[in-house]
């Protein structure tokens, strides 16, 4: 799914970044997160928008495309998105 932006807010200088997502309780949450929009390509280097791609992947892409509207999955991978920009920011 390509996220465009009026400007880019990420390091400009990097082809992509990944996101883990947070910490499972059991196995099964761990499971059911894994390929979470885990990797963001920036477009802006090779495309000149500021855009950014995000991927997802596993039995979480198969449930998410299939069962949320597009726009729940677009709400998702910027929820996922602020998280990592967070994180970034205070560590």
């Amino acid at each position: 799914m390509i996220l465009s932006f009026e400007r880019p807010f990420w390091d400009d200088g990097a082809d992509f970044f990944g996101c883990l997502p947070p910490a499972a309780e059991t196995a099964a949450e761990a499971a059911k997160a894994r390929g979470e929009f885990f990797m963001f390509w920036n477009l802006q280097r090779s495309h000149g928008t500021a855009a950014l791609m995000c991927v997802s992947s596993g039995a979480f892409a198969e449930g998410t495309w299939r069962h949320l509207s597009y726009k729940r999955v677009v709400g998702s991978s910027l929820a996922v998105l602020n998280s990592y920009l967070i994180h970034e920011l205070i560590h």
